[in-house]
């Protein structure tokens, strides 16, 4: 009897890991990959992962590779090289740019723009990629604070998206507590890492959980299984808020409206002025360590959309003459605080007008909406190397 159970269950295991494998083979054969690019991290809720690499083909189409450094960036070495000038941007989706190539992307066009410029002294430039997808500003100063200021940069740049930048660094916007921020106490702007003791963060700590994790990361029919997943809870996200979003014109899911306006609300305003206190506070940071420090605002699709029409009425729609108030409102902080501010989104709608030209969008999100393609890299690439060569080298 024993014998007669045993027999047909391990036909079925057999079966099961035959077929298991001639999916995983498939996938393979075929480049279907869906990696896990990001781990938790106990400074900033989450990383990218180190070695994951594979195809992105959601918004255009790359193959991304993340360094040993966690970094989606070539190889480089934690000492600066010697004659060397070292330029970190530190951003969110938009720096770490897994929409197109590598050498597309901004910081590799301003890596190779700078070479030309005639402020270097026979000195070689380095443009070191930081961007991780999803951080916010008060991510990205405790990253500076633990990770970047180690490889020795001589100048460090804050790629701002302040299509969500702003609420990102609010809990009571964001309302994520899988990720730091920092707190207004009275004058005094503190971190606050009570997401280490939250259960699900601790979990994805677990043995089992970087076990798991592991094995996903190996395998490309766990990949797509996770992937798929992913895609169900995320359309069930958007499901359960649809009502509640909005219907300005050139509206994009994970983007505010509310940033092109002054604050209406307390949340707001205490958004605002949490980013502006790290802002200064991240300067400080970063002058401490001997470097220079800029901020640069880069371009939401609505800013810079190829149809004015549409531009014009969302403006409209917010009750405001143009879409620059976060420019404006960044630009004044960098007087407050003293230091350098570039703001791309008035420059890149000033070339889209000459020249016709699209800078956001993809074959799967049609023009003028998500995140840069090739020309918005090349083209904000160019910009920020002729800022940097002319007021900060």
């Amino acid at each position: 009897m024993r014998k007669n159970v045993v027999v047909p269950l391990g036909l079925l295991a057999g079966s099961l890991l035959v077929g298991f494998l001639l999916v995983e083979v498939t996938f393979r054969l075929t480049g279907t990959s869906y990696p896990l690019w990001t781990r938790a991290d106990e400074w900033t809720g989450f990383s990218l992962r180190p070695g994951a690499a594979g195809w992105q083909t959601e918004e255009g189409r790359a193959y991304v590779r993340i360094n040993r450094h966690g970094m989606r960036d070539k190889d480089r070495r934690v000492g600066k090289p010697e004659g060397t000038v070292r330029i970190a941007v530190l951003g969110d989706s938009y720096t770490e740019a897994r929409q197109v190539e590598l050498e597309k992307t901004f910081p590799a066009v301003m890596e190779h723009a700078l070479r030309s410029c005639d402020r270097l002294n026979r000195e070689k430039i380095e443009v070191l990629n930081f961007g991780v997808s999803g951080f916010g500003t008060a991510q990205e100063r405790i990253h500076f604070r633990q990770v970047v200021r180690q490889f020795a940069p001589d100048i460090v740049l804050l790629a701002m998206t302040t299509g969500n930048d702003i609420r990102n660094n609010s809990f009571a916007l964001e309302g994520n507590r899988m990720k730091p921020y920092f707190r207004l106490d009275g004058e005094s702007l503190n971190p606050d890492f009570s997401f280490r003791e939250n259960p699900a963060f601790r979990r994805q700590l677990s043995f089992s959980s970087r076990f798991f994790q592991s094995l996903v990361h190996h395998s490309r029919a766990l990949q797509v299984l996770y992937h798929a997943k992913k895609i169900i809870g995320r359309n069930a996200a958007i499901t359960a808020s649809t009502g509640s979003g909005t219907d300005i014109a050139g509206h994009e899911t994970g983007l505010d409206d509310e940033v092109y306006r002054e604050p209406g609300t307390g949340e707001w305003r205490e958004a605002w002025e949490l980013t502006e206190q790290i802002l200064g506070g991240m300067q400080i940071d970063v002058r401490e360590s001997g470097a220079g420090f800029a901020v640069v605002t880069l371009s939401n699709g609505i800013q810079v959309h190829p149809d004015p029409a549409v531009r014009e009425r969302a403006a409209r729609e917010l009750g405001v003459t143009d879409l620059f108030y976060p420019e404006r409102r960044i630009e004044r902080t960098g007087k407050k605080y003293g230091f350098p501010t570039l703001t791309l989104a008035p420059m890149m709608q000033k070339l889209t007008e000459e020249r016709t030209l699209t800078f956001h969008g993809f074959e799967q999100t049609g023009p003028g909406a998500g995140h840069w393609n090739e020309e918005g890299h090349r083209v904000a690439g160019e910009l920020i190397a002729r800022f940097v060569c002319a007021s900060l080298l």
